[in-house]
């Protein structure tokens, strides 16, 4: 039985993987900040605050033996500013860069530095519009960190042929305080069974969820 990381695993997605990963035959490690989830077989929850440097390296320290183990990675945890770009603080950009590349990085450079290497593959939750060219407003500080991320990933992915790098960006999910900036919305389900599909496919990358991707009755 393989072992996964989930980062924030309290959330719509981190939910949804928590059971897809589970009920598939992963044993589960997920962290969590606020809101412990309920229990659930095969799943076991660590608290952890991901705000600083040294609450990361606490929580490496205290998971080491749990990290050891692991043979997939899914960052799910990721704060998120929305603030107008002409309001932002150096806090919030740098708040959104620590929590979704710094931890990442972090995390990342901890599993690979395993004896012996299990880590197999690493799935990183991207953004909509990384990757592209536009100017946007009240996410500024949230896309340059998840473009960050996403040259961060095909870096590694480039890097360590033998492990699998994905990112994977969607629009919004269903039950989420924003709607998509494309419109519609996602079932975290189904974006849970993507991911999964992703660790465990061949090959890594950047990857998006088009609409042809998901079932016509969700009716997006």
């Amino acid at each position: 039985m393989d072992t996964v990381l989930i980062t924030g695993v309290s959330g719509l997605l981190g939910t949804a993987l928590a059971k897809t990963f589970s009920e598939s035959g992963y044993q589960v490690i997920g962290q969590y900040h606020r809101n412990r989830p309920e229990k659930r077989p095969n799943c076991h929850w660590i608290y952890a605050d991901f705000s600083s440097h040294e609450a990361l390296d606490q929580f490496i320290r205290q998971s080491h033996d749990s990290l050891a183990s692991c043979a997939v990675l899914v960052h799910n945890y990721g704060p998120i500013s929305y603030q107008a770009a002409t309001d932002l603080s150096h806090w919030e950009i740098e708040a959104d860069y620590f929590g979704n590349v710094i931890v990442p990085f972090r995390i990342n450079r901890q599993l690979l530095n395993q004896k012996p290497l299990l880590l197999k593959s690493v799935v990183h939750i991207g953004f909509e519009l990384a990757g592209q060219f536009r100017a946007v407003q009240n996410v500024l500080s949230y896309l340059m960190a998840k473009n960050a991320l996403l040259q961060y990933t095909l870096s590694m992915d480039a890097s360590y042929p033998d492990i699998r790098f994905n990112i994977i960006s969607f629009p919004s999910l269903i039950g989420a305080e924003f709607p998509s900036k494309k419109g519609g919305q996602i079932p975290p389900a189904i974006v849970a069974s993507e991911i999964l599909k992703l660790a465990e496919s061949r090959s890594g990358g950047e990857h998006r969820m088009r609409r042809t991707l998901i079932p016509p009755r969700h009716g997006l």
